[in-house]
């Protein structure tokens, strides 16, 4: 069991919210076990697999990496014990909100059972109502099934928005390490918030083999509040990129979903 203070406010619409303030070596334990967890899934040059010493894992991936995994295992473990102890019943996944890291320090927000009062229900009549479907809708539909049936191929153009590229990026926070990843898959989707709000932007228009510099700034509501309003400078390297090619509308289509033409 971690050790931790837990204080509680009742808010409205039916929620809780938790401040759950761990003890300082909590984090340390936690970034330990992120680090022996990690060694043995990331190959580092000059060791083997599962060899490489924490203060070296940390230089290839960036200790926001390694401060990521550790806060992944160790918040949802603080807020089980704490609703436990509190003995709350959340009915949906609770709103979290990181405050700072040394120590963890966050608020969970916890939808719970509302007080119900019935009224005089028995003596409702509802009419059904008619559905009408749209050609818009329709044309959404049929737009879903031929994205779930595109094939991916390479191109060798600059990145566009809906492609699926390859890449090695590094990311720094001042001096501090913030991702270092190589071959990683990445869909260029322009509304996406990962790493960060603005990356998939950044990157349309880089190309296969050419690296591209640029910074962004830390959201407000980015979950390690410490970072916040902070820039933060990009390297990355684009290795590949593929394309979505949609099946034509045909009856070869319609067959596939279930109709004859």
């Amino acid at each position: 069991m971690c050790s931790m203070k837990v204080t509680t406010e009742t808010l409205e619409d039916s929620q809780i919210a938790l401040n759950i303030e761990a003890e300082a070596g909590e984090l340390n334990k936690a970034m330990d076990d992120a680090y022996r967890r990690l060694v043995n899934k990331i190959s580092v040059p000059g060791f083997r697999k599962g060899k490489a010493p924490r203060f070296i894992l940390e230089q290839h991936i960036g200790k926001g990496a390694l401060l990521e995994e550790a806060l992944e295992e160790l918040i949802p473990q603080l807020y089980k014990e704490a609703i436990d102890l509190q003995k709350i019943e959340p009915i949906e996944r609770p709103q979290m909100e990181i405050i700072q890291t040394e120590p963890v320090v966050f608020k969970a927000v916890v939808p719970v059972k509302p007080t119900v009062e019935f009224g005089d229900y028995r003596n409702l009549k509802l009419q059904p109502e008619p559905v009408e479907i749209t050609d818009k809708e329709i044309d959404a539909a049929v737009e879903l099934k031929r994205q779930e049936q595109a094939v991916l191929t390479p191109v060798n153009r600059p990145v566009q928005f809906g492609d699926l590229v390859t890449l090695n990026v590094e990311a720094n926070i001042g001096e501090k390490p913030f991702l270092n990843h190589k071959d990683i898959v990445y869909e260029v989707n322009k509304d996406s918030r990962v790493p960060l709000p603005g990356f998939a932007e950044k990157l349309k228009g880089a190309k296969k083999g050419k690296g591209k510099d640029f910074t962004l700034i830390i959201p407000p509501d980015y979950r390690i509040k410490e970072f916040v309003g902070k820039e933060c400078f990009f390297k990355v390297a684009v290795t590949e990129v593929k394309e979505r090619q949609l099946p034509e509308l045909n009856d070869e289509f319609s067959q596939t979903c279930g109709y004859d033409n």
